[in-house]
């Protein structure tokens, strides 16, 4: 998505969205010369468009009505801040879908949003455009963002973009191909965490280079950071410590999930499989550290609008 024009007025607000595969996340946010972001707020809801996508083929009706309510209700919020611009990316559960070109369609006549469907090598270089700053200088790291249908892999050297590749293995598709109960037992997420270490075999992004950092993107990162001190496994996440965690979300309700991290119980029901995907990403790269950061791809939206480094 090349948005790569300053808005005419510097100070202009802009709503941008990332359509995921279990979230919409929202963030409402301003230039501030002479090239800053400042984000005013932001809020993300779990829709789940790409339940159980690879039984059926197609999104839900039911989600795509829920979506288009939450993009509504953000499309509000932002014009409420007097937003200048709204616009976003769909990713994986509408570019693997066969009605995903018409659940657009409708998005963009009846929310107001200006929605790009992308690729998943585009959704990659958005995390990393997002997410430059926060890599340290002088390292070689490894972006992993594990979606609800996808996982994108994206590598850099001193902040500067190397090579990247999408999966399609996510936490959402992993649990509906595999829990059957809930909680859903710690079987269930080895077998998340084999299905996506097979998956990973087919790599190119450097699947020989061992990242010195690990940095696991997104809510799925954040929320096991954030287990692994409620559990008392430590106050970061290690390769040690996040194979333990692994059979701790395998035997945790998803009740109790959604009541520690505040998080709706559908959100937390996939979880373990996200859990499942770090750890077979840990199993392949071997990383000397592992960091967990926020998403990157609406910070990417902000930086290529405003036209930032």
């Amino acid at each position: 998505m090349k948005r790569s024009q300053r808005l005419p007025v510097p100070n202009g607000v802009v709503g941008v969205v990332d359509i995921g595969t279990n979230t919409i996340k929202f963030s409402l946010a301003r230039y501030e010369p002479p090239g800053a972001i400042q984000v005013i707020l932001t809020r993300a809801e779990t829709v789940r468009l790409g339940y159980e996508i690879d039984k059926t083929g197609f999104v839900d009706p039911v989600r795509i009505e829920r979506a288009i309510q939450t993009l509504n209700e953000f499309g509000r919020l932002a014009n409420d801040h007097g937003a200048e611009e709204l616009f976003g990316v769909a990713t994986e559960a509408l570019r693997s879908t066969s009605n995903g070109a018409l659940v657009l369609s409708r998005i963009r006549q009846e929310t107001g949003w200006d929605i790009e469907m992308i690729s998943g090598d585009a959704e990659a270089r958005l995390t990393f455009d997002g997410l430059r700053t926060v890599m340290q200088p002088i390292e070689n790291a490894l972006l992993v963002d594990i979606g609800g249908g996808s996982t994108e892999f994206v590598l850099a050297v001193d902040r500067t973009f190397q090579s990247a590749e999408s999966l399609p293995v996510g936490s959402g598709r992993l649990a509906d191909r595999f829990f059957s109960s809930d909680p859903p037992g710690l079987d269930a997420v080895l077998q998340t965490r084999g299905y996506a270490l097979q998956a990973m075999r087919s790599l190119t992004v450097r699947p020989d280079a061992m990242a010195a950092t690990l940095y696991l993107v997104g809510g799925n990162g954040m929320f096991l950071l954030s287990l692994c001190a409620h559990f008392g496994r430590g106050e970061q996440l290690d390769p040690a410590s996040l194979s333990i965690l692994c059979g701790d979300v395998a035997s945790a309700r998803s009740s109790e999930i959604s009541a520690v991290l505040e998080i709706p119980v559908e959100r937390a029901r996939v979880l373990p499989a996200g859990a499942g995907i770090a750890l077979a990403a840990v199993d392949k790269f071997r990383p000397a550290k592992i960091v967990a950061t926020e998403s990157g791809i609406n910070r990417g939206l902000l930086v290529n609008r405003f036209g930032l480094d």
